[in-house]
């Protein structure tokens, strides 16, 4: 008797840590497709889950992060309800398009999906085009893509230091725009993210943006004064073209390359100023500013000859 107790004493661990190792294995629907990504992570997708009114994201798959969700994976799906864990950064455009059934979480008039532990993670939408100020969840982590595009009544935007990722086009051709304080945890600013908004006058770029990509601030007629802070790196294709109110523009001395017609059309611009008037070249050819060889040296301490070279047609410039 005292043997058999002792085997079932030994035992009784195992069978506890067999059942804890089963009810600690992440949740996740079967049917989903999962592409393995250049970084060592997966992205998601909607393989075989089109009739299914209930979809799990795990964080993980075969032991790599899940990190991003495929554009338009379950549009015009059955999808009511969806799990995304904190893992996923990046969502693909109209990923739930047509989803006619699907369940935000619904604050201020603004659309969230997430998890259990925080349902604000995504901010995906609004109830109404005709929105005219949003406050944006301080528990809202990421931005899909589009949000705000085409709200024209918007004016006023509240974002939190919480917000570490927007998709392409979040603002574009919100024309009554006029207050916004970006999140301080943005490492961009996205693709066409401000195109449009005619009615923003000044913007101050956060102390943590590398990037100002392409169209970021495409024809915003009233910007008239622009600072590029020293963390910025790259200036690309057409970021402020066609702001034709824009007199003066400050680049910041972290910044090492200028894409072509970055500042094209912006006639009123009379002064740009280089904080770092290092050896600076201008290209006429995108592989030589890619690769930084084989452009013409230019002398970047006059700042009205800047604003002369900056506005020219198909001009890069780049510095070692």
């Amino acid at each position: 008797m005292k043997k058999l107790t002792r085997i079932i004493a030994t035992a009784l661990p195992l069978v506890f840590l067999a059942f804890g190792f089963s009810a600690c294995k992440e949740k996740s629907t079967a049917g989903l497709k999962y592409t393995l990504k250049s970084d060592g992570t997966y992205e998601v997708s909607q393989g075989n889950t089109y009739n299914l009114e209930e979809i799990i994201i795990p964080s993980s798959y075969q032991g790599k992060k899940v990190t991003s969700v495929n554009a338009r994976s379950f549009n015009n799906s059955a999808l009511k309800r969806i799990i995304i864990p904190e893992s996923v950064t990046s969502m693909g455009q109209s990923t739930f398009i047509g989803c006619e059934n699907l369940q935000y979480t619904v604050k201020d008039e603004l659309k969230y999906l997430g998890n259990k532990d925080n349902p604000y993670l995504w901010l995906m939408g609004v109830e109404s085009d005709e929105i005219t100020q949003a406050t944006i969840h301080m528990l809202c982590k990421r931005i899909g893509v589009a949000v705000f595009k085409d709200c024209t009544h918007l004016t006023d935007v509240v974002m939190p230091n919480s917000v570490a990722f927007m998709g392409h086009s979040v603002f574009g051709r919100c024309t009554q725009l006029k207050n916004i304080t970006l999140s301080k945890s943005l490492t961009s600013i996205p693709i066409n993210t401000f195109y449009g908004c005619d009615s923003l006058t000044s913007i101050t770029i956060p102390d943590r943006i590398t990037s100002i990509e392409k169209s970021a601030f495409y024809s915003c007629d009233k910007l008239t004064s622009i600072k590029i802070p020293d963390c910025v790196t790259l200036i690309d294709k057409d970021a402020f073209h066609a702001c034709d109110k824009l007199t003066s523009v400050t680049i910041g001395k972290g910044v090492t390359s200028i894409s072509r017609n970055a500042f094209l059309f912006c006639d009123a611009l009379t002064s740009v100023v280089f904080s770092d008037t290092s050896t600076w070249y201008m290209a006429f050819d995108e592989q030589a500013w890619q690769n930084k060889t084989g452009g013409t040296e230019i002398d970047v301490t006059d700042s009205a000859n800047n604003a002369n070279h900056v506005i020219d047609f198909n001009c890069y410039f780049y510095k070692l």
